[in-house]
C-alpha cells in the first residue's frame, strides 16, 4: 500500500496518500492538489543480514584455509565423529538459512556467532593473532543477523499496525463508514 506526498495549491497542506483526490480535505477547494516527487533513497550496497552471509562465508574459508585457525568447524572436526566436509557444508547452509531470512537461520546465525565469538575470545591466549581474525568475523556475523532480526520485527509490527484505508480521515471513497452512515 504505497502513499504518496500531495499538496494543495490553495491552502497548502499536505497529504499523504494512495492515490489523487479531487477535493482537498482541508479547504475543499476543487482540483488543487498536487503529486510532490520524492527523492527515493538509493539501495544500500548490502544489507545487515548480508554482510552476516558474507561473513559467514569468509569464517569458513578462512578455517578452510587454515585447519589450525581456532574456528568451531575446526573444532567441531576435531573432536566430534563429523567429517570435515558436511562441517562446511553446515556453516554454508547456515549462511544460506541468514540470507533467506528464516527465522530459524536468523537465531541459528546468532546463538552460533556468539559461540564463535566465546571460544576465539577464550582461544586468544592460546592461539594470539590467529584467534583474533575469526573471533572477529563471528562477532560480526552475529552483529549482521541481530541488526537484521531487530529490522525483521520492527516491519512485522508495522504490518500489524496498518490499518484499512477506508477508516482513515483522508479517505472519502463511498466505501468509508461515513459515506455509509450518512446514507
Amino acid at each position: 500500500m504505497e502513499r504518496h506526498r500531495f499538496v494543495c495549491s490553495e491552502c497548502g497542506a499536505e497529504y499523504y496518500l494512495q492515490a489523487w483526490k479531487a477535493v482537498c480535505p482541508n479547504c475543499q477547494s476543487e482540483y488543487t492538489l498536487t503529486l510532490v516527487e520524492t527523492p527515493r533513497e538509493g539501495r544500500k550496497i548490502f544489507t545487515a543480514r548480508e554482510y552476516g552471509v558474507l561473513l559467514i562465508i569468509g569464517y569458513t574459508f578462512f578455517s578452510f584455509l587454515t585447519p589450525s585457525s581456532p574456528t568451531l568447524i575446526n573444532l567441531m572436526i576435531s573432536f566430534t565423529l563429523i567429517p570435515e566436509v558436511v562441517a562446511y557444508i553446515l556453516f554454508l547452509l547456515l549462511a544460506l538459512f541468514l540470507f533467506l531470512g528464516t527465522t530459524g537461520g536468523v537465531w541459528a546465525a546468532m546463538v552460533v556467532g556468539v559461540a564463535g565469538t566465546a571460544y576465539g575470545v577464550a582461544s586468544i591466549p592460546i592461539h594470539g593473532f590467529a584467534a583474533i581474525i575469526p573471533t572477529a568475523l563471528a562477532s560480526l556475523w552475529f552483529l549482521g543477523a541481530l541488526l537484521f532480526h531487530k529490522h525483521s520485527q520492527a516491519i512485522r509490527a508495522h504490518q500489524e499496525k496498518m490499518e484499512d484505508a477506508r477508516n482513515m480521515p483522508e479517505y472519502s471513497g463511498w466505501g468509508s463508514e461515513k459515506s455509509r452512515e450518512q446514507h
